[in-house]
């Protein structure tokens, strides 16, 4: 678990020393992203998605919801957008249930990257150095006191927990030339799905509500039950195709305009592809 980091900066005064306490001018989290999604995921798996904070706070082994940690951990987990408070209770966010708590066919890869960037500090530095090697830790440290405002207090633990949610959201990327931060590609689980099977063999994310082959008579607008089936076989406009797959369609396809539209004697020719 990440270990905690004192909050500071939140009160406008020192009280032993009578003097103004420096504050960063970007907002940040204390803890990272990783720590937060296992704040999201107690609230959502033990919780039911809500409570209240003194019910929350023993489920996260800490002793009350005025503890130090547990203020800084929902805060936190506040600043990635996983966490809502509405009338005393905390409830996860929709950006929470989509990283804990994911649909069919669905990725949480989108909602980390959203929940990095929903940092203030965060979206400044990738912005700042996005596709770019990032300079050593001194030097990030460095740029965020100097460009963002951080104070310098609070600079080393930060471009530590700003590293970790990094990795986190999938945006650090390490190549021969150092460290860069890049955008992961959109849910890339589901292109893998499309490329790998052949054959004509239902696709899982849409065999939903019954078998996609038995077709369907009815509610095709007038399509023959065979050309239904196959047309629920077919993966989104845009999705590459292996040649084997592919080829198994469009041979589908021409057995069954075959078989359902005989051509007249007079005007038969060869048949051509719908799909190629």
């Amino acid at each position: 678990m990440t270990e905690a980091v004192k909050v500071v900066g939140e009160r406008a005064e020192d009280p032993r020393k009578g003097k103004t306490l420096p504050r960063s001018d970007s907002g940040f989290p204390y803890y990272d992203l990783r720590d937060s999604i296992k704040v999201a995921t107690v609230l959502h798996e033990r919780a039911g998605g809500s409570c209240q904070p003194d019910q929350l706070a023993p489920l996260m082994n800490h002793k009350g919801p005025q503890s130090g940690a547990f203020v800084g951990r929902i805060s936190s987990a506040k600043k990635f957008g996983l966490l809502e408070r509405t009338t005393g209770l905390l409830r996860l966010s929709s950006r929470g249930k989509a990283i804990v708590a994911p649909g069919r066919g669905e990725s949480d890869s989108e909602a980390k990257v959203d929940a990095f960037l929903d940092v203030d500090l965060f979206a400044k530095v990738f912005k700042r150095f996005q596709g770019s090697t990032l300079p050593e830790p001194v030097g990030l440290q460095n740029t965020i006191q100097t460009e963002f405002g951080v104070v310098a207090g609070r600079a080393k633990p930060t471009v530590r927990i700003l590293s970790d949610s990094a990795r986190e959201a999938g945006v650090l990327h390490e190549d021969s030339k150092g460290m860069r931060m890049v955008k992961p590609l959109s849910h890339p689980t589901r292109e893998a799905v499309h490329d790998s099977p052949p054959g004509v063999t239902g696709e899982p994310e849409r065999d939903r509500g019954g078998n996609g082959s038995s077709g369907g008579s009815g509610g095709g607008g007038g399509i023959d039950p065979a050309i239904q089936g196959l047309l629920e076989k077919l993966p989104p406009s845009g999705t590459p195709l292996a040649r084997t797959r592919r080829d198994a369609l469009i041979t589908a396809f021409t057995a069954c305009i075959d078989f359902i539209y005989p051509a007249e004697e007079e005007n038969q020719r060869p048949q051509t592809s719908l799909i190629d």
